[in-house]
């Protein structure tokens, strides 16, 4: 029996690199990792995840990912949270800015977040409370934001403007969220925040996911190189033009993750011996670049995490397919002794 299912696709581009659609595949999956346990202390809601680049969860705003990365998510991955055919998945631009306004001479540090109007319903929290959700050349104020610029209120009341990245703003309203971090910043459109900074990409995309979509701990670190190293084998393999997939589901007693490609597949030979060190599977008189040790970390990863991994050839058309199985009960037992993902 099959349940709780994702899905993400990517194109190869190229048997030599990974592509552009690949990486951003890379970093969404990374992201998608990573973001399960930075959600829980950022977002203060476990059903939110933070899908940002690699390396960036200290600090958001050094995160930078492709502008299509909310509809490659919305798109792909089909355990988003879904209502009247809208995806739950909310493009933002996040950056620290000189904010200035008439009333105060010197300009203030400030907290910015571009968004569009889906921030409403992936951020529950967040409710406005006094004035509109801002139109094209406004800005909604958290209730904590005089505090955090060291302004009164006053500077800030509806209808108001200020001024941030080369532009004025127009105050249209005040937002309250229960406490959480984004009481203290500023939200505008996020066209025109990109448009002001010069800048299509985003800093992240916060996902709701479906109700009934489990949650497992997981070593971020080695699973984000297994993902990789797999992810990075298969566009290296596979015919350019050609789909890669990544599905996760749980399947009875296990979790199981597939990364399945488009190419020649895996000489019969070879399959027993693919995840050993040193080892590269040779096509006719070509022999594939590298060390032969990307495998053999993936598996050396996979049994550390009390899981395993098996390579075997698709029956549906050409290509290879990739199956991790990590047993529930191993995550059971995790759970009940307390175990962390980030306790290494």
């Amino acid at each position: 029996m099959e349940s709780d299912k994702t899905k993400c696709t990517g194109r190869s581009t190229g048997s030599e690199t990974i592509g552009t659609t690949v990486v951003v595949l890379i970093f969404t999956v990374v992201g998608f990792v990573r973001g399960l346990d930075a959600s829980l202390s950022v977002s203060g809601d476990p059903r939110v995840i933070l899908v940002h680049s690699k390396g960036a969860q200290e600090n958001i705003e050094y995160s930078s990912i492709a502008a299509s990365t909310a509809d490659l998510l919305g798109a792909s991955l089909k355990g988003i949270f879904e209502r009247y055919g809208h995806k739950y998945a909310s493009p933002e631009l996040y950056l620290g800015t000189q904010v200035s306004s008439p009333q105060h001479g010197e300009p203030a540090f400030g907290l910015v977040r571009g968004v569009t109007p889906i921030a409403l319903a992936v951020r529950r929290q967040v409710q406005i409370v006094e004035g509109n959700w801002p139109s094209s050349g406004e800005v909604l104020i958290g209730r904590l934001a005089a505090t955090k610029l060291g302004w009164d209120h006053d500077a800030l009341a509806v209808g108001k403007t200020i001024t941030f990245e080369g532009r004025a703003w127009r105050i249209s309203g005040w937002f309250a969220a229960r406490g959480a971090v984004f009481e203290s910043e500023l939200w505008c459109p996020l066209a025109d925040l990109q448009t002001a900074m010069k800048r299509q990409d985003l800093s992240l995309v916060a996902v709701t996911l479906a109700p009934d979509l489990p949650m497992f701990p997981l070593d971020f670190v080695l699973m984000e190189q297994v993902l990789v190293n797999l992810l990075d084998n298969a566009a290296k393999y596979a015919p350019s033009g050609t789909t890669i997939e990544i599905e996760g589901r749980r399947q009875e007693s296990d979790i199981v993750i597939e990364v399945r490609d488009e190419g020649p597949g895996i000489p019969v030979e070879d399959l027993e011996r693919i995840f050993d060190k040193f080892y590269r599977v040779r096509s006719g008189d070509r022999q594939r670049a590298g060390t032969g040790l990307g495998l053999a970390i993936c598996r050396g990863f996979i049994e550390a995490q009390g899981g395993t991994i098996r390579a075997a050839n698709r029956t549906d058309r050409s290509g290879a397919v990739f199956t991790i199985r990590l047993p529930v009960e191993e995550i059971d037992r995790q759970q009940a002794e307390g175990w962390r993902p980030d306790a290494r």
